[in-house]
């Protein structure tokens, strides 16, 4: 039974990680991510 629920876990867990995505790209939090990654990398390299 205990390694049952055990092999179960990752798929759960993946599960979860999918509708937690899904759930930031409706809410619109894609655009936002990404354009806070766009200007953390420009200054970086000093353009920003």
């Amino acid at each position: 039974m205990f390694r049952a629920i055990r092999a179960l876990v990752p798929f759960v867990l993946l599960a979860l990680a999918a509708v937690f995505v899904w759930a930031g790209i409706q809410r619109g939090e894609l655009r936002l991510v990404l354009n806070k990654a766009i200007r953390i990398c420009l200054e970086c390299v000093g353009l920003g």
